[in-house]
């Protein structure tokens, strides 16, 4: 792990705790710095100095944006505390006093690299940024779905396997309030309302509504869950 990454790593888990510590406002705060820490994942950056100082501006400016409708003052006493908790801790950091803490990858695409995934899945597979399958018929290529609660823990096992299978480097996953991200397969998330996953091919889709469906596309994603899916065949496509 080299300095940079440690530097990162210790951030996000800071902002991590904050959020597993915390009540809803405090949970605010947290995912609020941590969107913009994530822009950082994956870079190396010579300059500790530089980057600690980087860290601090993009996270303030992040918690800005995710904590715009705060207006009670208890509120706004928090973001205060909190904020400055914040540049405390980073201002603390000492590469020798910290561990090598694996956290899964997970990078917030900037805005040119957002941009350009989602027009790669509108060429690719017709997403214009609202809704995909079954919500409207849009999907250019074949496409199945399934009502959530139809696939149980294993079965999303055996998705994510299979999009192991089928990937060799990270995905993408694109939201609808357009916090997008690179990260790995294993990071799939079930619970991602309104989300859509995508290999960097564009080679097949996953897309989780909120009316309680998941829908697939591409050929070889769709053959092999029909034989995983074997034994749910009968809710495919139904809602």
């Amino acid at each position: 792990m080299t300095p940079s990454d440690k530097i990162i790593t210790a951030v996000r888990q800071y902002c991590l705790d904050l959020f597993q510590s915390g009540l809803s406002t405090q949970q605010s705060i947290a995912s609020g710095l941590l969107n913009g820490v994530e822009y950082f994942v994956g870079g190396q950056f010579e300059n500790i100095a530089e980057l600690k100082s980087d860290l601090k501006i993009v996270g303030q400016e992040n918690l800005a944006i995710r904590t715009s409708g705060f207006s009670k003052s208890g509120h706004i006493k928090q973001i205060e505390i909190e904020q400055q908790k914040f540049i405390d801790f980073i201002d603390s950091l000492k590469l020798e006093n910290i561990a090598n803490i694996r956290l899964p990858f997970r990078r917030r695409l900037s805005d040119s690299e957002s941009k350009l995934v989602r027009q790669n899945l509108e060429l690719h597979w017709n997403f214009d940024g609202g809704y995909w399958e079954p919500l409207t018929e849009c999907s250019p290529q074949p496409f199945s779905f399934y009502p959530l609660e139809s696939l149980n823990t294993s079965d999303y096992q055996k998705l994510i396997d299979t999009l192991f299978e089928i990937t060799i480097d990270t995905i993408f996953e694109i939201s609808e309030d357009r916090l997008d991200y690179e990260i790995e397969v294993a990071e799939f998330d079930k619970e991602g309302c309104e989300t859509i996953y995508t290999d960097k091919n564009n080679k097949w889709i996953v897309y989780i509504s909120h009316e309680g469906t998941i829908a697939f596309g591409g050929l070889e994603l769709l053959e092999k869950l029909d034989t995983l899916f074997v034994n749910k065949l009968q809710f495919r496509n139904t809602w």
